[in-house]
């Protein structure tokens, strides 16, 4: 969720957007031609299902007393869900490149 979260601040940043929200910010990007309709679906869905899973597991580990975390190990999960924790990799990773390409990030450091 950090990767989606931390590119729409940027984006927000850039923009002079006002939105505080993640998927608000997401969904005006998508208006102000960052993304397209599917792009901007694509990171949505993305961070739903990490923010579904994500939660899940905290619940669990409340359950039997542990301490949430932020840790999912895919291979406690179905194969749709680890199917669509990949699919959520993927689109992630295609942000972090955007991110990196349009604000020349690799030049930092």
């Amino acid at each position: 969720m950090l990767p989606v979260t931390q590119a729409m601040r940027v984006c927000a940043l850039s923009h002079g957007l006002r939105e505080t929200n993640t998927l608000e910010r997401l969904l005006v990007s998508g208006r102000e031609g960052l993304f397209s309709s599917r792009e901007v679906d694509d990171l949505r869905d993305a961070h739903e299902v990490i923010a579904r899973l994500r939660l899940t597991h905290q619940l669990a580990c409340l359950d039997v007393g542990a301490p949430p975390d932020n840790f999912i190990n895919p291979e406690t999960l179905g194969k749709a869900d680890r199917l669509l924790l990949k699919e959520a990799f993927k689109t992630i990773g295609w942000l972090q490149r955007w991110i990196e390409d349009r604000f020349q990030t690799d030049l930092i450091g």
